[in-house]
């Protein structure tokens, strides 16, 4: 793919549709690929969070906010109409319209990793928005099973969600980037022992990846968020060095699997 000028991703997409069941039939999903699927996009997205600058992030905080608004509306509105169109149930319509907004933030991130992107103030729009886009899905989902249940919008529900939700941000970026890094910090200098770091990213990366899909959000944001707080450690580019091997193995076996 390098030498046509695309990014790798596309190269590793295109195999598992080879690979797949859908064609050459050689690769088939099993627990295990899964699992090591899974573990590679947790991966991906945690290196992201590690190699970031979360004040740069936040910064664009408001373009990424009508990025994300735009790119949630315009495929719902459009979607629904389509739907309707067709003679779908009004709920049916919805749910289907929702599932449209869905921003695939672990291929956007590793096609901007691939061509070098990453670092401009685009890719953190982009970023960013994927980020919102997906708080907004989970509370228009909310909104959507409370209305199919009941007949209208739970506010006892809703209001659960946004807490749960501001309540996990809050403590990751409010509480986590200001005290985590001093602990880690202290760690490694306390405990010079080698793979320390190393297993503490990794374990930080598995911890968060779940406390997100408690949340309801999407399991690599919270690797995400897992990544901001090593990112103002003051030995990231050490950690960065140690899991980039590991991340390059098990991160080209997500994206085959997405397509299988």
């Amino acid at each position: 793919m390098r030498k046509l000028g695309q990014p790798d991703v596309l190269g590793e997409l295109i195999a598992g549709m080879l690979l797949g069941p859908s064609v050459l039939s050689l690769i088939h999903p099993s627990r295990l690929f899964d699992m090591l699927a899974e573990m590679g996009a947790i991966l991906l997205l945690f290196e992201v969070g590690l190699e970031s600058d979360v004040r740069a992030l936040m910064a664009v905080g408001k373009s990424s906010l009508y990025v994300a608004i735009g790119g949630l509306v315009t495929p719902f509105i459009i979607g629904y109409a389509v739907l309707i169109a067709l003679n779908l149930d009004v709920m049916v319509a919805l749910f289907m319209a929702s599932a449209l907004t869905a921003t695939s933030i672990g291929i956007s991130v590793r096609t901007l990793s691939d061509m070098g992107k990453l670092h401009l103030r685009e890719s953190r729009c982009t970023l960013g928005a994927a980020i919102i886009d997906d708080v907004l899905g989970l509370l228009i989902l909310t909104m959507l099973v409370s209305i199919n249940l009941k007949g209208a919008i739970g506010v006892e529900e809703l209001t659960t969600t946004i807490v749960s939700t501001l309540t996990f941000f809050g403590v990751f970026l409010g509480i986590g980037v200001k005290i985590f890094p001093r602990v880690i910090d202290y760690i490694a200098e306390r405990f010079k022992i080698r793979g320390v770091l190393l297993s503490m990213a990794v374990a930080t990366a598995i911890v968060t990846a779940y406390l997100a899909e408690h949340t309801g959000l999407a399991a690599i944001l919270g690797a995400l968020l897992g990544g901001f707080l090593f990112a103002e450690t003051k030995h990231k580019e050490g950690i960065a060095n140690d899991i980039r091997p590991l991340s390059q193995i098990l991160t080209p076996m997500f994206f085959v699997w997405v397509c299988t």
